[in-house]
Order: C-alpha cells, then structure tokens, then sequence
C-alpha cells in the first residue's frame, strides 16, 4: 500500500487538470494514472502449496523465466531438466518437513493430554480427499454413464 501511494502521488504531480477541461477528459487523465500506478506496484502471487519453502519457491520462479525465455539450446534444455529435479527433490523436502513438524505437534498435545487439538491434527493428516466430478449429461438431461456416450456427447459439444 505504501509503494502504491508514493508512485500514485509522484504521478498525480506529473498530472494537472484543468478545470476548464471536459469532465470526461479529466476522469479518463486520472483514470489512467491510477491504473499506472496500480501495475506498477502489482504484486503477482502465485498459487503455491503451504509446505513450499522459500527456497523452492525461488527455484521455481527461477525455471518459469527460464521456460519464458523459451529453451532454443541444449544447454538451456538441460538447465532446465536440473531445475526440475532440484525442484522435486525440494518439494519432497519440504514435505516431509511439514509432515515432521505436524507429528512434532502431534506428540506436544498428547504429552500435554490436549485431546481436542491431537485428534484434529490426525484428522488433517489422515483425511482421505474427495474430488469434485463433473456428471455429463445429454440434450435431454439424462446423466450419460457409457464411456461412447460421454464421448460423442464432448464431440456434439466441441463442434
């Protein structure tokens, strides 16, 4: 917020209106500015799981530049590769920390008899997941179950 009302402040400076101007013309000036300051101090956030260090964030960032600027040699092809790997073996690092650390917890509230908060952490760490699908139906309504169906359903809809 801070970044952001120092830029918008330097560029209101830079932007006088006239009062005798159109009211249009002096909206679409300071609408313009406003959006210049705003992307100037955009922050990106990407979405990330909670486990992943820093470290590997930075990894990661660090290959999506290097696949922008798009992989034209072998050298880049395999820095790339090096990149991948590093990032998987981070991943699984931080992973298993997280896992150590929620076990660590795990073993403070059963020393300390907090039951409530022991069975909520093994709760979380043995929830079985349950993933949203989507039914296809067709024309009518119907739900579509045969693999063919489905098929030429998503081929009626795609052309």
């Amino acid at each position: 917020y801070g970044r952001f009302k120092k830029t918008f402040e330097n560029k209101i400076k830079e932007y006088r209106s006239d009062p005798a101007k159109d009211p249009e013309v002096s909206w679409s000036g300071l609408k313009k500015v406003i959006v210049e300051a705003a992307k100037e101090n955009a922050v990106h956030n990407t979405l990330m799981k909670d486990f992943i260090s820093k470290d590997t964030e930075d990894v990661i960032v660090e290959r999506r530049i290097l696949k922008g600027k798009g992989m034209f040699s072998e050298e880049d092809r395999q820095r790339y590769s090096d990149l991948s790997a590093e990032i998987q073996r981070r991943c699984r690092r931080d992973k298993t920390a997280q896992i150590n650390n929620i076990c660590d917890e795990l073993e403070r509230h059963s020393v300390r008899h907090e039951t409530k908060d022991l069975f909520q952490k093994v709760k979380h760490l043995t929830r079985t997941r349950t993933f949203k699908t989507c039914a296809i139906k067709s024309e009518e309504g119907v739900l579509l179950t045969e693999t063919k169906q489905v098929l030429s359903r998503w081929n009626q809809y795609c052309s």
